[in-house]
């Protein structure tokens, strides 16, 4: 027997709505991380702050000490929209998740795994799929769901609960020694 079989491990997982909800928002979480929204409300403060004070120097003139003010102004409108594109964000991912678990239910409601150390082979009612190890982008984790992240669009949610004792330390130790990663 090889090495790679004696670190085989097999389980099945079926997501439910709140696992596909809890893994859509550590994926945001993964690709929101605070440099890029920090970067976002730059780029937002910038435009509006071109904006406010491209008005006013058309209706009034260049008048270098309402500069400050315009800063104060531009942030606040760039706050404002930011604010309102992670709330928009936050409040439309269930209805959109909600979607996708109903097609996902009708389609393959529950997904056969089985990793060792060469990689991943899943199975369902509507397919079957073999990747290594290294054709793995990243792999997510918080305390209801391990995400593998084959693509940006493309993933497996394997849901914890449903793993027998000892199978997520065996899957982490096999996603450790492949050098998949975690960002």
């Amino acid at each position: 027997m090889s090495e790679a079989d004696l670190d085989r491990i097999r389980f099945t997982s079926s997501p439910d709505n709140k696992d596909w909800t809890s893994a859509y928002f550590l994926i945001i979480r993964d690709r929101w991380i605070w440099r890029r929204l920090c970067i976002t409300f730059l780029v937002l403060w910038l435009f509006y702050f071109a904006l406010v004070l491209g008005i006013d120097v058309m209706d009034y003139g260049w008048h270098p000490d309402h500069l400050a003010a315009k800063l104060i102004a531009a942030s606040g409108w760039a706050g404002l929209v930011a604010a309102a594109l992670i709330l928009v964000t936050v409040l439309l991912t269930p209805r959109r998740v909600r979607k996708v678990v109903e097609d996902s239910a009708r389609l393959a409601p529950e997904t056969q795994f089985e990793a060792s150390g060469l990689g991943l082979h899943t199975s369902n009612a509507v397919s079957t799929t073999t990747l290594v190890w290294p054709q793995f982008q990243r792999r997510l984790e918080n305390s209801r769901v391990i995400i593998l992240m084959v693509t940006r669009g493309s993933f497996f949610i394997i849901r914890k609960s449903e793993l027998e004792p000892g199978v997520c330390e065996k899957l982490r130790a096999l996603l450790v020694a492949a050098e998949v990663p975690t960002r």
